[in-house]
């Protein structure tokens, strides 16, 4: 159900933004493809300074979406925070169960934890941040299905134009 909510807020935005440092940052930029893809105005923001910058241009018709397992990124604190304050819709994906920040957050997607799991010597930090967008993105594509296989086909095209 959550998940179904959360593609819901996606299908009605007209932006989102994904705020993620480190190995958070990584996984959304790759997360930023995969849905730009299939048309959605969605941008990575992986730097403390765009972050800020960042803050200015969300409403009431956006969507942030802050990734930190440790659920204490000052930075992504710092944004979901701006992005309350300027009525945006507000997702966290976190590990951490005892959230200061909870009551800005629109939902709270939790993702599998391992003890020092943020240091990537057992298995890479990014791995169920990924795993859990693969399932976000694959209910995303369930509605409206038709609309975004076709824009999906499009930026492939245009991948492939030379």
């Amino acid at each position: 159900h959550q998940i179904r909510r959360i593609t819901e807020m996606l299908d009605g935005c007209r932006r989102v933004f994904i705020y993620g440092v480190g190995s958070s940052g990584f996984a959304a930029r790759e997360i930023q493809f995969r849905f730009m893809r299939l048309g959605l105005d969605v941008e990575a923001i992986t730097d403390p300074h765009m972050v800020k910058v960042s803050s200015v241009l969300i409403d009431d018709n956006s969507l942030v979406i802050g990734i930190s397992l440790s659920g204490q990124t000052q930075e992504v604190t710092d944004g979901i925070l701006a992005a309350k304050k300027n009525k945006a819709k507000v997702v966290l994906v976190t590990s951490n169960e005892e959230l200061q920040i909870r009551d800005y957050c629109d939902e709270i997607l939790h993702v599998a934890d391992m003890k020092n799991l943020d240091f990537g010597n057992k298995i890479s930090p990014q791995f169920p941040i990924l795993v859990i967008f693969d399932i976000l993105y694959a209910y995303y594509m369930e509605n409206d299905s038709y609309k975004k296989v076709q824009k999906h086909k499009e930026t492939l095209s245009a991948l492939r134009m030379k």
